[in-house]
Order: C-alpha cells, then structure tokens, then sequence
C-alpha cells in the first residue's frame, strides 16, 4: 500500500490507483496556488480600484469647489458694486451739504438728497427706482458748492444769474426728473 498526504493527513490507497490519485492530488494543489494568486492579484487590482476611486472623488470634489468659488467671485463682484455704489450716493450727498449718517440706507439717503436738491418734489409713493431717476437728473443739473449746498442756495445774496434764469432752470430740472420718473410731461 502506498501513502498519500492530502491537506497535511497521510491516507494509505492501493499501489494500483496512486499514480492516479497522486496526479489528481498535485494537480488539486495546482489549482489551490492558482487560485491563491489570482486571490493576491484580485486584492492589488482592487486596491488600486479604490485609490483611481478616490482620485475621482477628489477631481470631482475640485471641481465642485472651482464651481463654489465663481458664484463666491460673483456675489464678492457684486458687494463690490453695491459698496462703490453707496460710497457714490455719500460723496454726492456730502457735496449737496446733505448730511450723512452711517446708519442710514440708501434710500433715505437718496431722499434726503433729492429733498435738499428740490423741495418741492414729493417723494411719497414713488418707486426707489424713480428716486434714483430724478436724483441722477438733480445731481446732474445741479452744481455742488465750495461750501456744500446746491446752486443758488450756497449763494444767497450773490446772484450771478437773473431770477428769471433760475426759476427756468429749477423748473425745466423738475420736469426733467418728473419725466424720468415715468410721469410724461408736464403741461401748463
């Protein structure tokens, strides 16, 4: 009889079927080292899978981020407009002799100013767009003093102008600024 050690246990089988049986044996243990290999391989492949993975997530998570920060570059654009736009709305205030207060918003900035430039307008009821259309038409008309008031105001008791003039420019800038508001014309 002869003896066979499969999986570390010895075995007697007869001398007729042990080549046989050895062959089947070795090819068995072939076929286990195969199989351990591709297993190790498998785990590489694998491995590597996972890090190409996370590389994927990361340029995706990049990009997202590159995305992020255009819209942080816009609303940073932006703040930058509406802030120059307020340092504008103070200078031209200041230059009126309207005075400034640090708590104030724009548009009761805007409507001290046009308050200043023309007393006569009514500012009740009128869109924040209309305001800034008659103050951008004010502001233009009128000319800033050395000492901070509108025109004529700065000047009183110096007229270079004759009364007439005055009243004929104080009107045609109320139209002008009545007409931009979106009111049309006026008529006499």
């Amino acid at each position: 009889m002869a003896t066979i050690r499969i999986d570390g246990a010895d075995y007697e089988i007869p001398d007729a079927v042990a080549p046989v049986v050895a062959a089947k044996v070795k090819a068995a243990d072939d076929q286990t080292a195969r199989a351990d290999a591709l297993d190790s391989k498998l785990e590489k492949v694998t491995a590597e899978r996972d890090a190409q993975q996370a590389r994927a997530d990361k340029a995706e998570k990049d990009a997202a981020d590159a995305a992020n920060t255009g819209i942080t570059d816009e609303l940073r654009a932006d703040a930058m407009k509406a802030a120059r736009a307020r340092l504008a709305l103070e200078d031209q205030a200041k230059a009126h002799g309207v005075e400034v207060k640090a708590d104030s918003t724009d548009s009761e900035l805007r409507d001290a100013l046009i308050t200043k430039l023309a007393p006569s307008l009514q500012l009740e009821g009128r869109s924040d767009d209309a305001k800034a259309a008659m103050l951008d038409v004010l502001v233009d008309t009128a000319k800033p003093s050395k000492a901070g008031t509108a025109g004529r105001e700065a000047v009183a008791g110096k007229r270079t102008d004759s009364k007439d003039t005055a009243r004929t420019d104080s009107e045609e800038a109320y139209a002008a600024a009545y007409a931009a508001a979106g009111y049309g014309k006026i008529t006499e």
